[in-house]
């Protein structure tokens, strides 16, 4: 495992990287707040765990378009325990010439 590996896996807040739509990273902060399994997280589409799809939906495709969004916001997020609001940042990302959005949340 690499450094940025380590680092985006060691992390304290709760992190996932997505990828045409899907999660293809999650850290164990995320998994043990959210109370998923790896298995129940990575391969999904990252709108299985947003209260408001549409609204996450739009901006996630605004920001891979370049368009000027917020990289700071509240968003509903669904545990397994429910629906939390989680403050996010989110940064438009490139690995291995694919676009995708990496997050960062803070659960209460």
């Amino acid at each position: 495992m690499n450094i940025i590996e380590q680092a985006f896996h060691s992390a304290e807040n709760p992190m996932a990287l997505i990828l045409d739509g899907v999660v293809v990273r999650a850290n164990r902060a995320l998994r043990d707040s959210s109370e998923y399994e790896r298995g129940d997280v990575v391969g999904r589409p990252f709108t299985d765990f947003v209260a408001d799809k549409e609204m996450i939906k739009e901006l996630h495709m605004k920001r891979l378009m370049g368009q000027d969004v917020p990289s700071l916001y509240q968003m509903e997020f669904n545990s397994k325990e429910g629906v939390v609001t989680a403050n996010v940042l989110s940064s438009k990302v490139t690995v291995n010439d694919s676009v995708g959005v990496l997050v960062i949340m803070e659960l209460p």
